[in-house]
């Protein structure tokens, strides 16, 4: 299980509409002539391309298509694939040694002279090469320093060519700004990503970077302590362009159904079916490859535990996940409703240029501040009722007072009967000594 992690080198065909076929057969204005087929390259050449992985593969060329710029190259395992001339690096040809291998031109100045890689023997104006080369010593062009140091699982740290690449990977050898994207960025016309300019599939070992929202290739990077998942976007990633330096990586929090996601779509990628066994294939590949994964607090799950709680995500989600009852087959069994990378990981687009994360920071504590005057606001209103009710309070002691003033009237007045009643018996009396 453990050799599944890593999986076989790939070699899909391009997602339309971006291909370079699609780019050579879909309707739009009539095309200028196509370029005549550069010198270096012809049929049975052995050169070395790159693939979508970011890594350089041998193969032989069998058609060389000038009208899509590009080469039908036969790799060692029989597979054959158009390949882009800006992806495929050939051998010197004796005879060419004093011309530029980029503009093919030996015109010199003091200020741009022509530099040869001491490793692959191609000649390069300083101005040609990104980022310029330097005359005297032994040098190494970008295509060899890239080839000696990209790797499965990350490009090599330490060393004179990590050193190296790490200098050249500040400077990118293409425009960003004029690459045409697809609405959710995940794809361009030119089929150029990453520091090496080459081909790439986003769902398959890149980070998104969230400066320039470029893609880059697992293989091209420094910065990974494991190597990744494919469809894995559970990082924040910088690039060294917009760094000015080292890469920065961080890894993003995951719940148990981004996990089960994440292995169903690796596994599905790596093995090309649909469904597997969770206590057959599912966990045991996730034990096997558990450091691996980088799942934070979950890490510390005990083995007896993951598979409940693996189930229990499974179970829970019908809306990603199908299980094996649902078709009729084994209730162990579990697939993925869509072959789509698990979402979750915030898209680098809601970031804003330099923002990164502090921009959602900002706007929660935007919103706390909201929140705080709405508190204020709420405040106000209970002092301006609690006025009231002061306010209240005082007029009922005015009605009070008043009760009593009225009540001391009625004492009063009835005192007043009282000593009209007492006049009255007096008047009474009198009258009764006089008639005596």
């Amino acid at each position: 299980m453990e050799a599944r992690f890593w999986g076989p080198p790939l070699h899909p065909p391009l997602t339309p509409p971006y291909s370079p076929v699609a780019m050579a057969t879909e309707p739009g204005p009539p095309q200028p002539r196509p370029p005549r087929c550069p010198p270096r390259f012809w049929e049975g050449q052995d050169v070395l391309a790159r693939w979508t992985d970011g890594l350089l593969y041998l193969g032989t060329i069998k058609k060389v298509d000038p009208g899509r710029r590009g080469c039908l190259v036969q790799f060692e395992d029989n597979s054959q694939f158009l390949v882009l001339w800006k992806d495929i690096s050939p051998a010197a040809v004796p005879g060419e040694d004093q011309s530029c291998c980029v503009c093919s031109s030996r015109a010199l100045n003091p200020q741009n002279l022509l530099v040869r890689c001491s490793k692959c023997g191609h000649a390069y104006h300083q101005q040609c090469h990104h980022p310029a080369a330097l005359p005297g010593g032994p040098w190494m062009c970008r295509r060899c320093v890239f080839a000696v140091a990209t790797k499965r699982g990350g490009a090599l740290k330490k060393g004179p060519h990590a050193k190296a690449m790490l200098s050249m990977k500040v400077v990118l050898p293409y425009q960003l700004k004029a690459l045409e994207w697809d609405p959710p960025h995940l794809a361009n016309r030119q089929q150029c990503y990453c520091y090496c300019g080459g081909p790439g599939e986003w769902n398959l070992k890149m980070l998104q970077c969230r400066g320039c929202s470029q893609w880059f290739h697992e293989a091209c990077t420094q910065c990974l302590s494991k190597p990744l998942l494919y469809g894995d976007r559970f990082y924040v990633f910088e690039c060294c362009v917009c760094t000015g330096g080292a890469e920065s990586v961080r890894r993003l929090p995951l719940r148990w159904v981004d996990v089960a996601h994440l292995l169903l779509y690796h596994l599905s990628v790596c093995c090309k079916k649909k469904y597997f066994d969770l206590e057959r294939e599912i966990l045991p590949f996730a034990n096997a490859n558990w450091d691996a994964l980088l799942l934070g607090q979950l890490a510390e799950t005990p083995k007896g535990e993951r598979y409940g709680l693996l189930l229990g995500a499974l179970s829970a989600h019908k809306d990603r996940f199908i299980s094996g009852r649902e078709i009729k087959k084994r209730k162990g069994l579990f697939g993925l409703h869509n072959r789509d990378p698990p979402p979750g990981a915030v898209p680098p687009q809601v970031w804003g240029a330099g923002g990164g994360l502090g921009g959602s920071r900002g706007s929660f504590r935007g919103s706390k501040g909201v929140f705080g005057g709405s508190k204020g606001l709420l405040g106000g209103s209970k002092g301006s009722l609690g006025g009231s009710k002061g306010l209240w309070g005082g007029l009922k002691g005015v009605l009070g007072a008043l009760r009593g003033v009225l009540g001391g009237l009625k004492g009063a007045w009835g005192g007043l009967k009282g000593v009209l009643g007492g006049l009255s018996g007096g008047l009474g009396g009198l009258k009764g000594v006089w008639g005596v």
